[in-house]
């Protein structure tokens, strides 16, 4: 058979898992053992080959020990932080049997008592992000990973800097596609909570969330806001002074070329080429500069050749006297 876990007990009954399913070993009145299957529709008897394979593998317990897996810490506990869908973000006071005494994030001195089945533990948001993220596919499948990755990250930050970044480590996960997720989720819930608010000139007298006592979508971590107020600054107010003098002074000036010397830029060159240029240009530095110099002589021969001759330029000005005389001469009127 192939690899299998087992657990066995004293009382002679056991459990085995192979390839996802779960056999049991159950002891008749007679006391001969009996092998059932788990199934979605319960117990049921597996056949004789299947039977025979199974005992066999009992007898023989050629198997890996069974363990069972650490059961998970999603109640919440006393200073933990946690989420309530209509509170929005806190931390827990205190706990009585199922009752939990939470503290809003958005004003520490008033506390609520919920049930602890309401809140959302991180643990929990963990859970259910991998059980969403890994599913992958469809938008609504995107949409609940993007919901489960911003509780997970908001009650990370309340707990201090560094957990949000080692889960991400722990999990491979991109930083900037969690992110990402997190993003087109919150800006769904701030559309939806501006579609909540009442405004004189829209008629509406009842939101869309009356339970919610934060106007807002309990999803949004809004902090409060700063004020910075400005103060004099003498130093940088004399500099801004003098910036725009010296930008007044330079508003009618034209700029003006050197008289004998031409400067010239070539951009764009091949990496490649230019650092075999300036090796080459390093050994034979007198035949560059010769090169260079009768190319950028020819460069200005053909542009200084394209300068208008004295008869194109007499053309010209004949051409502009004729035009100034038609457009001043008075134009006499047809009679009918």
């Amino acid at each position: 058979m192939k690899e299998t876990a087992m657990q066995i007990r004293a009382d002679g009954t056991a459990e085995i898992y192979r390839e996802g399913r779960q056999y049991l070993r159950v002891l008749r009145d007679d006391g001969e053992p009996r092998w059932l299957k788990r199934t979605s529709r319960g117990l049921r008897p597996v056949s004789d080959h299947r039977a025979r394979r199974l005992e066999r593998a009992y007898r023989n317990p050629a198997t890996k020990p069974f363990t069972r897996s650490p059961r998970l810490a999603l109640d919440p506990e006393v200073g933990q932080p946690a989420f309530h869908a209509v509170l929005g973000y806190g931390m827990v006071t205190a706990i009585k049997r199922d009752q939990v005494t939470f503290a809003c994030k958005r004003g520490r001195t008033v506390t609520h008592k919920v049930k602890a089945l309401d809140l959302i533990t991180k643990v929990k948001a963990e859970v259910e992000f991998g059980t969403c993220y890994f599913a992958g596919g469809a938008k609504a499948w995107r949409r609940a990973a993007g919901r489960w990755a911003s509780l997970y990250k908001n009650l990370c930050l309340m707990e201090g800097k560094g957990a949000y970044g080692a889960w991400l480590k722990r999990l491979c996960l991109n930083r900037s596609s969690i992110d990402d997720l997190i993003r087109r989720f919150e800006d769904e819930e701030r559309r939806f909570s501006q579609a909540q608010l009442i405004l004189p000139e829209s008629g509406k007298t009842d939101t869309l969330n009356p339970e919610s006592v934060i106007g807002v979508s309990p999803y949004l971590v809004t902090p409060s806001p700063q004020t910075i107020e400005s103060t004099p600054d003498p130093v940088n107010d004399e500099r801004q002074k003098n910036i725009q003098a010296e930008i007044s002074k330079r508003q009618e000036i034209e700029p003006t070329y050197h008289k004998s010397i031409l400067f010239l830029q070539h951009r764009h060159v091949d990496p490649e080429k230019l650092m075999l240029f300036n090796a080459i240009r390093k050994d034979a530095k007198e035949t560059v500069d010769a090169i260079m110099q009768r190319k950028i002589e020819e460069g200005i021969e053909e542009v200084l050749a394209l300068a208008p001759t004295a008869d194109q330029l007499n053309n010209e000005s004949t051409r502009n006297q004729r035009h100034e005389k038609a457009s001043t001469k008075p134009r006499k009127r047809r009679v009918q």
